[in-house]
């Protein structure tokens, strides 16, 4: 029998653990994913051939895998959310919640683990999140901000840089 992955069931964005390298306070956010927004994708790698001045057939060959990311959009805009993925700050002003932007580039670092609808399970122990205002200011328009997940490697050594389990 086929078996084919799709869907989000849970999207948990959390803090790293920088003892343990594990997740901790994650926040469930799969309500806040604007549909069909979500994908993962791995760049074409790269070949590094040598050759002999006199033969053409490389002498030594080097391949580097493609980088992978994740794309998605999210579409809730309060401040908390803005600061979650552009960096900033939040505070309390005139009563309600205001969002500061940065003053220059954030580094924000955070641990995912998703699961899809048939129950396949995707953990990234560490990735750089970087976010962009995409806000539309029209009647049929809505603020959005558009991500981009970079896995990098673990604080722990031990731990892959991505981990996919099938169903249990």
């Amino acid at each position: 029998m086929a078996k084919y992955s799709y869907g989000i069931a849970t999207f948990l964005f959390g803090d790293i653990d920088q003892t343990t390298g594990l997740q901790i306070n994650p926040v469930e956010l799969k309500e806040a994913i604007y549909r069909d927004s979500f994908n993962m994708t791995e760049e074409e790698g790269t070949t590094t051939d040598h050759y002999s001045e006199m033969d053409t057939t490389p002498k030594v060959s080097f391949t580097e895998v493609g980088k992978e990311t994740l794309t998605l959009q999210i579409m809730e805009s309060q401040a908390t959310m803005l600061e979650r993925f552009l960096g900033g700050t939040v505070a309390t002003l005139d009563g309600s919640s205001a969002w500061s932007k940065p003053s220059g580039a954030s580094n924000i670092e955070k641990f995912l683990d998703i699961t899809t609808v048939d129950g396949t399970r995707i953990r990234i122990p560490r990735a750089k999140v970087t976010g962009r205002k995409n806000m539309q200011f029209r009647r049929n328009g809505i603020w959005l901000i558009d991500v981009t997940i970079t896995p990098l490697t673990p604080i722990l050594g031990t731990l892959a840089a991505m981990v996919i389990n099938d169903p249990v």
